[in-house]
Parts: C-alpha cells; sequence; structure tokens
C-alpha cells in the first residue's frame, strides 16, 4: 500500500457533557468553536448499529488543524478511562512557548497536571532542551503541552552530538 497522509486535519474528541467541554477548550485555547452544529447521520450499520445517529460537534481551528469535539446524542457512548501507559491511549500535544508559564498559569486556574514539567537535559540525548507536561480535560482526555528547545539550545546539540562523533 502506498499512500501519502500530508498532514493532520483534526482531533476529534468523543465527549460526554458538550458544555462543560466547550467551556474547557474554550478558556484552554482561548477562542470560541469555529463551528457548531447538531447533525443526523444516515444510519450506520457499522459500529454503531444505529437507525438515527444524530451528534453534536463544536469545532476550534487552530494553526493549520482542529479539535473537534464529537457528542453522540444517539446512540450514547460509554466511558472508557485509560492511564497514560494503557495500549490504545492517546494523547494530544500543545506547542507552547514557555512551559513553565503555562503550568502556573493551567494550575491557577484549576487545571490539575499528572507531574510538574519535566525538562530534559543531555541525558535526554535527541530530546535535550525539551520540556513537557501532562493534565487531562474534564473527562479525563490526556493532554499535553510541550516545550521545544530554543534555536541556540538545538545548535548546541547538534554541535555537542559532531564533536563526541569525532571522538
Amino acid at each position: 500500500m502506498s499512500v501519502t497522509l500530508n498532514a493532520i486535519q483534526h482531533v476529534g474528541l468523543i465527549v460526554g457533557d458538550m458544555p462543560t467541554m466547550k467551556a474547557f477548550y474554550t478558556q484552554l485555547l482561548g477562542a470560541e468553536p469555529a463551528i457548531e452544529t447538531e447533525l443526523a447521520l444516515p444510519k450506520m450499520s457499522g459500529q454503531l448499529q444505529a437507525d438515527h445517529p444524530a451528534i453534536r460537534i463544536a469545532l476550534y481551528k487552530l494553526a493549520g488543524w482542529a479539535i473537534e469535539l464529537v457528542q453522540y446524542v444517539n446512540p450514547k457512548g460509554a466511558e472508557a478511562p485509560q492511564r497514560t501507559n494503557d495500549i490504545g491511549g492517546k494523547h494530544i500535544c500543545f506547542k507552547v512557548d514557555d512551559i513553565e508559564e503555562v503550568y502556573a498559569s493551567l494550575s491557577e486556574a484549576g487545571v490539575p497536571f499528572h507531574d510538574a514539567p519535566v525538562h530534559f537535559g543531555e541525558e535526554g540525548g535527541p530530546l535535550c532542551g525539551f520540556a513537557f507536561a501532562y493534565f487531562r480535560d474534564p473527562e479525563g482526555n490526556i493532554l499535553e503541552v510541550m516545550q521545544e528547545p530554543s534555536k541556540a539550545t538545538q545548535i548546541a546539540n547538534k554541535v555537542s552530538e559532531a564533536l563526541d562523533r569525532l571522538g
């Protein structure tokens, strides 16, 4: 099979309480949904096996991609909580400029993080200079914030790697 997948268009999150999730993502992203609608879908005989499926959608547009909140009105789904290490688990990672500022701001707003931000030093090898922290939205979806190393750190890492190879 040879196909070309060249960009992420959107990430969809199935939600149970649209008002709560919209309030959270509106505050987190600092924007209202670009699209909000309720749709009746055609009969689906596959996994849903529903005669009259219906969904609510709130779509947040970001830089080059989007987050789509989808609430199944019919048929309603069941909760399936996961730990960060469960097979099939997933998370959404947001790029940030200052992870400590984001961590402090979200913590102050009551967002519980799994741990304080982790900063990779030289022991991180190719991840040297990166920092990350995980948290969850109100329904348990795992989210991550990540700060990439500065250009100066990236150059220093490449120089250090080259010197190591030279011996």
